[in-house]
């Protein structure tokens, strides 16, 4: 029996699951400040509130609900990136 063509079927699965884009957009997942010990002031967008507001990072784990300033935060557009970014 020829593995190859199920081979190939399975790693282009694979490689579609991994590289399809997520569903839930970065800013409505919930602030996590991550699993180290690390101190890092960022931003995370709170959903409900509709607006932008610091947390402290640990350095490790959490999500992609984080930004470097208050201004990247906030031009987050959902599912596209910074605002005007081509």
């Amino acid at each position: 029996m020829n593995a190859a063509p199920l081979l190939k079927l399975l790693t282009y699965t694979i490689i579609w699951i991994y590289t399809e884009p997520k569903s839930v957009d970065r800013c409505l997942e919930p602030m996590s400040e991550g699993a180290c010990s690390e101190y890092a002031l960022l931003w995370y967008f709170h959903p409900h509130s509709g607006d932008c507001r610091p947390f402290v990072y640990g350095g490790c784990g959490g999500n992609r609900n984080r930004f470097s300033s208050r201004q990247e935060c906030q031009s987050w557009e959902p599912d596209e990136g910074p605002t005007g970014a081509q």
